[in-house]
């Protein structure tokens, strides 16, 4: 092998060329004093590392990736900087999502009204009676809204990815969320919880109210209701 070692011309005016079985120099010609020459293996370590590099670059949408948390590839941007992960998002409040929102309020509204009178007409006309019993059923129905949302949170924050069936856009938005914490402060109520309105709104409980009865309607309309307030909550 030969190595090639090149002078600029601040330092000499020639350029010299050594083998290791001979100490002769030569002149290299004027206009090849400029070259550089790398060896073939500092040329294939660069290439291998910009690789590396590529290699390295994440989304949201990578097996194991959760966002924001320590080793996922991604650092949260500095300085309290909206970040919107899920494609067609918005931090603006559009009127759909109010009517939604305050459409399945409404219809949560009137149908816990309903079952609690249909609990007073099974009670006898008990009031005393009725109200402990929908103060028991609101209470352990929050609890389990509060145990429920938890387990939903952990659970899409630790596992899943963007691409993950029905759930990879939840998973997605709530992983992004550890990216940037504060983008929730910049939503709207309604902006913020309706999507919410979907699984917990009022296509599931007329169904849940078509076949059961008072007592457990009003205590799913009331789970139903926390869990999509547990997004405003949190």
């Amino acid at each position: 092998a030969t190595f090639v070692t090149l002078l600029g011309g601040s330092l000499s005016s020639r350029a010299t060329a050594f083998t290791p079985a001979s100490k002769n120099a030569m002149t290299i010609p004027r206009q090849h004093r400029q070259l550089v020459i790398l060896p073939p293996t500092v040329i294939h370590a660069t290439s291998l590392s910009e690789q590396d590099t590529q290699s390295k670059t994440v989304s949201y949408l990578d097996d194991g990736f959760v966002f924001g948390l320590e080793g996922s590839g991604i650092e949260r941007p500095k300085g309290k900087t909206a970040q919107i992960v899920v494609e067609g998002d918005s931090l603006e409040t559009k009127p759909w999502q109010v009517a939604a929102v305050w459409g399945t309020m409404f219809f949560h509204a009137v149908l816990a009204s309903t079952s609690l009178v249909e609990m007073v007409s099974i009670n006898g006309g008990n009031l005393i009676q009725t109200g402990v019993q929908a103060i028991l059923l609101f209470l352990s129905s929050y609890l389990l809204a509060d145990f429920g949302s938890g387990v939903l949170h952990w659970s899409v924050d630790n596992y899943g990815n963007g691409r993950t069936p029905i759930m990879g856009g939840i998973i997605a938005a709530f992983q992004g969320h550890h990216s940037a914490p504060w983008t929730i402060t910049e939503r709207g109520f309604s902006n913020n919880v309706y999507k919410l309105c979907i699984p917990f709104g009022i296509v599931p409980m007329t169904l849940i109210s078509l076949i059961t009865g008072p007592f457990t309607t009003f205590f799913m309309t009331v789970f139903c209701v926390m869990e999509i307030l547990s997004q405003e909550f949190h």
